[in-house]
C-alpha cells in the first residue's frame, strides 16, 4: 500500500511539475511576445502607414531591429542554441516588462493621490504632452535591457590560449619535458643475468 502511494506522489509531482513549468514558459513567452509588439507598434498611433512615422520612430524601429539582431548574432557566436537564446531573450524582456509596469503603477497612483489631494503641481504628473517622452523613454529603455542581456564570446577566445588537449599532450609520461630530476633506477638483476656475466 505505501508503494503505491509513493507511486501516486511522485506521479503527481512530476505532472505538477510540467504543468507549471508549462504555464510558466507560456506566460513568460507572451509577456514577451506582447512586449516586443508594443514596442514596434508604439509609433504606428493612428494608422499602420509610413505618414504616420516621425523621424525619432524611424530611428527606435531601426534600433530596435539592430539589437535583436545582434542578440542573435552575438548569442549564435558564443554557441548558443535556438532555444537557449529565446529563452532568454523572454526572460530577459518578461523581467524588464513587469518592472516597468511595477514603476508605472507608482508613477499613476503617485499622480492620482496628488490629484486627489489638491496638491500643487498635480497636473505635472503624466499629463498631456508627456506621452511621447514615455513613450520614446521605454523605448530606449528596452533597447538597452536587449542590448546588455546580448550573450557574448569570450574576450579572449581569440588568444593562444592552451587547451585541454594541449595541457594533456604536455603531461603525458612519454615526452621530454615530464622526466624528473631524479636519475633512472636500474633495474635489478636477476639470476639468470648473473650467470650469464
Amino acid at each position: 500500500m505505501l508503494h503505491l502511494l509513493d507511486k501516486i506522489s511522485l506521479a503527481f509531482g512530476h505532472t505538477t511539475r510540467v504543468v507549471t513549468l508549462f504555464g510558466f514558459y507560456l506566460v513568460t513567452g507572451l509577456i514577451a511576445a506582447a512586449t516586443l509588439f508594443a514596442l514596434v507598434a508604439a509609433p504606428f498611433e493612428y494608422s499602420v502607414s509610413q505618414d504616420d512615422l516621425a523621424m525619432a520612430d524611424v530611428v527606435s524601429l531601426a534600433l530596435i531591429a539592430l539589437v535583436v539582431w545582434r542578440f542573435l548574432k552575438r548569442g549564435r557566436q558564443s554557441g548558443r542554441s535556438w532555444w537557449s537564446l529565446i529563452q532568454r531573450m523572454a526572460f530577459t524582456l518578461t523581467f524588464a516588462t513587469l518592472l516597468c509596469l511595477g514603476a508605472l503603477a507608482a508613477l499613476f497612483g503617485l499622480s492620482a493621490y496628488f490629484s486627489e489631494s489638491g496638491h500643487a503641481g498635480s497636473n505635472l504628473v503624466l499629463s498631456g504632452g508627456y506621452d511621447d517622452l514615455l513613450t520614446y523613454s521605454l523605448t530606449g529603455f528596452f533597447i538597452a535591457v536587449i542590448y546588455g542581456a546580448t550573450p557574448l564570446p569570450s574576450l579572449f577566445a581569440g588568444r593562444n590560449r592552451p587547451t585541454a588537449s594541449d595541457e594533456a599532450e604536455t603531461h603525458r609520461p612519454d615526452t621530454e619535458s615530464n622526466y624528473s630530476s631524479e636519475p633512472p633506477t636500474l633495474k635489478p638483476a636477476t639470476e639468470t643475468d648473473k650467470g650469464s656475466t
